[in-house]
């Protein structure tokens, strides 16, 4: 404890808020999109349920605009938002929604990052690698439970309210607030990593880069591989989703798009892979007119069969190119390869990217159902997709064994080249 001083403290809490500012900000541009859209689509879908609500609500006022971008922060950072009505002393919840925003958190926490190393690189004296192990962890985790505090009174404080007066009824408040357990510790996880990875020098890199290499061959070259076939299979979708609904007139949607583009990219990923999606409660009549709990694959869509070879075709090239740049970025030597763990590298990273999309890729929505009570609904990923993406993995490793290197000799040398880099 002793070597802790006030630069550390104030370093590391500077790299969180910023972290938290980043999400803060993303926010705000959904909610300025939301209310444009909104706007706009009241003006040629006055009969949109969507567009109706919002207007009940009064989203288009100031102190939505002040409100909602830290109830969106709060949902990402795994909080549940939840909006109740009180009338005559009683309340009752109407809505709830847990919707974590992975890539929201992403780019959150590389912003954190960033901005905590450069402000080391100004001030040595605030760098929290030159720490003892036990301090960083002390420090990392002390300050990033003061930070999840603070998220949470900040989202309670700055929760959206509305008070209006129903006929016979009387004066009814409502109340809408992503601010709870699942917020605090969501939140801390989220700080506390920004402060481990803060905290960690070159030499723990080195080091556990080292002993991940002797067990997985070639592993730290896996994310790049698993993010150009994820751009191939999400990026081509979205624009086409995007236009479908600009040209559907759904101009809240389109200009929300930060808010469900996450969960956007997990669906799409999961069902180009072949995976599926369950959903159970009340979002089942979303997928299947059955009862019970139902399972949703490409081809059981409401998709045109061109839209679904078109998908097919997609996912067929994503596994081509990312078996093409595996081969020529993964450690090729015969020695490397004749390892029997080089076979599983890439598998066993795709099936952990599985159970991480799995738990933190769901929709957990409720919803009042008048005299029948409160439903609930969840929707995602099913609980195989690991098993699934590790597969793709086993396919992608033969086929970067076998067919890339028959590839690299028949493409151009500048295309070779582009993957190799």
């Amino acid at each position: 404890m002793k070597s802790i001083r006030l630069q550390h403290v104030l370093s590391l809490a500077l790299a969180q808020l910023a972290g938290y500012v980043a999400l803060i900000s993303l926010a705000v541009l959904t909610v300025i999109g939301l209310l444009i859209g909104v706007g706009l689509d009241s003006n040629t879908a006055a009969s949109d349920p969507a567009v109706d609500l919002a207007q009940q609500l009064e989203l288009s006022g100031i102190a939505a605009f002040i409100t909602l971008p830290f109830q969106i922060a709060g949902v990402w950072l795994f909080g549940r938002f939840g909006f109740t009505m009180t009338a005559q002393s009683e309340s009752m919840l109407l809505f709830s929604l847990w919707a974590p925003n992975l890539l929201a958190l992403l780019l959150a926490g590389l912003i954190a990052v960033v901005v905590g190393r450069f402000w080391s690189q100004r001030d040595p004296r605030t760098r929290l690698v030159t720490l003892p192990l036990a301090a960083k962890l002390m420090l990392s985790a002390a300050v990033s439970l003061v930070m999840a505090l603070l998220t949470l009174l900040v989202t309670l404080a700055l929760a959206y309210r509305q008070t209006t007066e129903i006929p016979f009824t009387g004066e009814v408040r409502m109340l809408g607030s992503a601010a709870g357990a699942s917020l605090f510790f969501g939140a801390f996880f989220f700080y506390l990593l920004i402060g481990l990875l803060l905290s960690a020098s070159r030499k723990f890199y080195s080091k556990g880069r080292g002993r991940i290499q002797s067990v997985l061959p070639s592993a730290y070259r896996v994310p790049r591989v698993m993010a150009l076939h994820g751009i191939i299979l999400v990026i081509p979708v979205l624009i086409f989703i995007l236009i479908w609904l600009a040209v559907e007139g759904s101009f809240t949607a389109v200009l929300s798009f930060p808010f469900w583009a996450s969960t956007a990219v997990v669906i799409i990923f999961v069902l180009l892979t072949s995976g599926a999606l369950r959903a159970e409660g009340g979002l089942v009549h979303l997928v299947s007119n059955g009862p019970g709990q139902n399972t949703l694959y490409l081809w059981t869509t409401d998709l045109q069969w061109w839209q679904v070879l078109l998908a097919v075709l997609l996912g067929i090239l994503g596994l081509v190119a990312a078996a093409l740049l595996w081969s020529l970025r993964r450690d090729s030597r015969p020695e490397v390869l004749a390892n029997p763990l080089s076979w599983v590298t890439l598998p066993l990273i795709y099936a952990a990217v599985g159970v991480v999309l799995t738990f933190f890729g769901q929709i957990h929505v409720g919803f009042s159902a008048g005299w029948f009570g409160f439903s609930t609904a969840t929707f995602g990923p099913a609980w195989w997709t690991f098993a699934i993406l590790l597969i793709i993995g086993l396919v992608i490793e033969t086929l970067a064994r076998y067919v890339a290197p028959v590839m690299t000799a028949k493409l151009p040398a500048s295309l070779v080249g582009f993957f190799r880099k």
